[in-house]
Parts: C-alpha cells; sequence; structure tokens
C-alpha cells in the first residue's frame, strides 16, 4: 500500500472520529435574556385553578468560561409574595448549586453548602434536559426547548416525592422580552 495513501486515509479516520464524538453545541445566545411564562400557552399542573396561577419570570446572563446566570423569580397570584430562585450553572451534565430567597443570605453566611442543586445537558442546538436534586435525591426533571426564532422557549417538567414517585407535570411555555422591559 502507498505510505500517503495509508496516512491520508489516517486523517481521514481520525478527523471522522473527533467530528462524530464532539458534544453537541447548544445555541446559549438565543436563551440570553428575560422571559414571562404565558399561561394561555401552557399547561399547569391540574391541581392548580387560574385564579392561583403566579407571575413567573426568568432571565439567563452569560457569565464567562461556559458559566449561565439563572434567575428565576415566581410572584403570587394576589402579588403580595415573591420568590426568586438563582444558579450559576454549565450545561455540562454536573450538579451545580442553586438558592432559593433567604437561604441564598443563610448558605453565604455561614460557609455551608446547599441543599439543593440542578444539572443540566445538552441535547442539541435547541434543548436542554435537567435534573434538580435536594439532599441529594431526585426532585426534579424536565426539558427546556427553544424556538429556532429564539422567541418561545418550553419548559416540560416533572416534580417528585421523597420516594421517587411523579407528583406533578407540567409545560410552561415562556415568551422573550424585550431588552427594554
Amino acid at each position: 500500500m502507498n505510505r500517503r495513501l495509508f496516512v491520508l486515509g489516517l486523517m481521514l479516520a481520525a478527523f471522522a472520529q473527533s467530528v462524530t464524538s464532539q458534544e453537541p453545541v447548544f445555541q446559549r445566545e438565543l436563551l440570553v435574556g428575560s422571559w414571562k411564562v404565558n399561561w394561555e400557552k401552557s399547561k399547569p399542573e391540574a391541581r392548580v385553578t387560574a385564579s392561583q396561577l403566579p407571575s413567573i419570570y426568568r432571565q439567563y446572563e452569560e457569565q464567562g468560561e461556559g458559566f449561565m446566570l439563572h434567575t428565576v423569580i415566581m410572584v403570587d397570584a394576589a402579588q403580595k409574595r415573591a420568590w426568586t430562585l438563582i444558579g450559576v450553572i454549565k450545561y455540562d451534565g454536573k450538579e451545580y448549586p442553586t438558592y432559593a430567597g433567604k437561604s441564598l443570605a443563610d448558605r453565604l453566611a455561614s460557609g455551608k453548602q446547599p441543599l439543593e442543586t440542578v444539572a443540566f445537558r445538552v441535547v442539541d442546538a435547541y434543548n436542554l434536559e435537567w435534573t434538580d436534586r435536594t439532599n441529594g435525591k431526585l426532585t426534579g426533571t424536565g426539558t427546556v426547548a427553544l424556538s429556532k426564532d429564539g422567541k418561545t422557549m418550553t419548559d416540560t417538567n416533572r416534580a417528585y416525592d421523597s420516594d421517587g414517585k411523579e407528583i406533578s407535570m407540567q409545560v410552561l411555555v415562556y415568551e422573550k422580552q424585550p431588552e427594554d422591559q
């Protein structure tokens, strides 16, 4: 066999292997920005009535080195209480701490590790899968699907009880908000 053809064949095989083994690249730039849930397009948990539906807002910001800041704010239907969830996350399948409301201040002041974590994994250019845990126990799973135009995000999520049994499922459809809001 001609040595040049042999080397060329090895190079092509190595290139083909590197192309097929690469992780999918998620379109992060489409996620960056502010989002608001649209309850008319969503399918909330069956046990929640329309008068109980909270306002839910999400904010995603690039933090560099592959990290994304996730901020979720939920305001109850009466507009009297708000709940906040914050996490700085990579989409690499590893668990990252999340902080809800007062627990952020408590954890920072005490130096204790958070009880809650989330792990995100890239499925493809427009889809992520996520898993929530509290004290290592599964509490939620879901998917995030971005529309190709970046105007709609669909979060399908399931919650689990302490025995790992699914207790609820909902589909939340978010719409991207203009930057000046």
